[in-house]
């Protein structure tokens, strides 16, 4: 394993927060000479057809001197970027943060005709998951109020707490020591799954401890099936 350079992970700021500290101690015991360090990504904008922005982050832009980006994981970008190869993982479900004295608190089973009543929180449209909420709404003939969207999940809990809207967002975003100011709603039965994705860059050489991190975090993808990925097998 190469021990003279930092190397750089850029996990998405709900997986830096959630997923990634078990696996980062369980990590760093067996691989203690490689030192590291976890970077939220950049935010790329670029102009689209219908004039509008599309935003999304990217680890292979990033600007990370002197260290270089190993992976990223995140959700899959709206748009697809050919020079990174993106590996499936894990899917995680939505729920919805309320404010304790919210009304809503009293649904046993929440609706989405009972949310397009209130104001609303999501995520940034680069990622899949504001266009899964999108989508539902509209496949029920709703139209939802969404009014405001974000791509760090600490912004959206300060504006659910200072009461502009609910936030819908992933399971693995609830801090039970940290949000309890919060009603937790399960929504998994409204919303699509979404995929976490661990990111590749198809130019770049993968070192060992790049795939013994992944197969950490994703026991299913081996190394061999990793290569055969890249190899587009």
């Amino acid at each position: 394993m190469r021990t003279g350079r930092n190397r750089r992970r850029v996990p998405s700021r709900t997986a830096s927060r959630t997923l990634l500290p078990l696996f980062n101690c369980s990590f760093m015991k067996d691989t203690i000479t490689i030192p590291f360090s976890i970077a939220t990504p950049n935010t790329a904008m670029k102009p689209m057809a219908d004039g509008t922005e599309m935003y999304w982050p990217v680890a292979a832009r990033a600007k990370m001197p002197p260290m270089i980006a190993d992976l990223l994981i995140s959700a899959k970008p709206v748009e697809p970027k050919t020079d990174i190869l993106f590996l499936p993982c894990r899917r995680v479900h939505r729920i919805i943060l309320a404010p304790k004295n919210h009304p809503i608190c009293t649904a046993s089973r929440v609706s989405l005709r009972q949310l397009a009543k209130y104001p609303l929180i999501t995520y940034d449209k680069a990622y899949e998951a504001h266009g899964q909420v999108r989508r539902a709404f509209a496949d029920a003939g709703l139209q939802p109020n969404i009014v405001l969207t974000a791509t760090d999940i600490g912004v959206m809990k300060t504006y659910v707490e200072r009461g502009m809207g609910l936030a819908i967002v992933a399971s693995i975003a609830h801090q039970p020591s940290e949000d309890r100011p919060f009603f937790v709603l399960d929504a998994a039965h409204l919303f699509a799954p979404n995929t976490v994705h661990i990111g590749l860059r198809r130019d770049a050489y993968v070192p060992s401890y790049v795939y013994t991190f992944i197969a950490m975090f994703e026991p299913a993808l081996t190394r061999a099936k990793v290569a055969r990925a890249a190899a587009g097998q």
